[in-house]
């Protein structure tokens, strides 16, 4: 299984959310994660979610560009998102909660995210 999920994003500021799928970053899948994107002839902003990999943490919304065939490394920044974005990732995580078991995440974590 990868350790990432790509979503297409059509509400905001990023074309697509790169959301970890267990407790290995997919920043150590760029590569893969470029191969991807390039076959989707993309060019943009991307924002990476590694809740599951790096916990509710300050780090863990991370955002780059993506020129078309590849991440531009100087342009990696953890960020802050809007409600709009923490919906987004609120939503997809609770149609898949099973990622949780793979995760840094607590159980208490795990409880106050799905009570949200």
């Amino acid at each position: 299984m990868k350790n990432y999920l790509i979503k297409k994003n059509n509400q905001g500021f990023y074309d697509y959310l790169i959301f970890a799928t267990n407790f290995e970053s997919p920043l150590n899948n760029l590569l893969e994660i470029e191969k991807e994107l390039s076959k989707k002839n993309f060019e943009g902003k991307v924002l990476f979610d590694l809740l599951i990999s790096n916990g509710d943490e300050h780090n863990r919304y991370i955002e780059s560009y993506f020129d078309g065939n590849n991440f531009d490394h100087e342009k990696f920044k953890i960020v802050s998102v809007d409600n709009k974005i923490q919906n987004i990732s609120t939503n997809f995580f609770k149609k898949h909660t099973k990622l949780f078991e793979n995760s840094v995440l607590s159980s208490i974590d795990i409880f106050k995210i799905s009570r949200v």
